[in-house]
């Protein structure tokens, strides 16, 4: 008998996950980890989601993590959407806090780096709970802008933070 034990990321998407989705979890890992259904829209096709899972890390209350993604997995994934789960303390309940960046596979792999080796590092930092940018390789100009929410460009993942009507 095959069982499915999710990670702690993906307990967490389907914790958070708006109630009109159904969760269906593949039993063979194939670079999918979710498939979403709405009940109420039976002749949809399920949307294919792979979920990426950091830990907290430094000690800052700025929620951050660091992921390390195969350019060729994103490059061939059959998700149509990536999430990405931040943790964060909540200093004021004194908990872990997720936070949710939820991108389409189309945009992320407009954000593949050209150069550089088969691994792309992304470190996400979430500043104020409603800016979110790659803060991997700033310099000190470019890391104010993020602190203020004027940071642009491809560094840019605010407008994918907790948008689940991407979904």
């Amino acid at each position: 008998m095959a069982y499915v034990t999710p990670h702690p990321g993906e307990s967490l998407v389907v914790d958070y996950l708006p109630s009109e989705f159904k969760v269906w979890f593949p039993f063979k890992d194939d670079g999918v980890d979710l498939l979403l259904t709405r009940p109420k829209c039976p002749s949809e096709a399920p949307l294919a989601v792979q979920v990426k899972w950091s830990r907290a890390y430094g000690n800052s209350l700025v929620p951050k993590s660091w992921y390390t993604l195969k350019k060729d997995k994103i490059r061939k994934s059959k998700a149509d959407v990536w999430i990405f789960v931040v943790m964060g303390v909540n200093k004021t309940a004194r908990y872990f806090e997720p936070h949710f960046v939820i991108v389409p596979i189309s945009e992320l792999k407009k954000r593949i780096p050209r150069k550089g080796g088969a691994i792309w590092h992304v470190y996400l930092h979430i500043f104020d709970k409603h800016h979110c940018y790659n803060t991997r390789n700033i310099d000190d100009r470019e890391w104010d802008l993020a602190k203020s929410g004027k940071l642009r460009g491809e560094r840019d993942f605010s407008r994918f933070l907790g948008n689940w009507e991407i979904l």
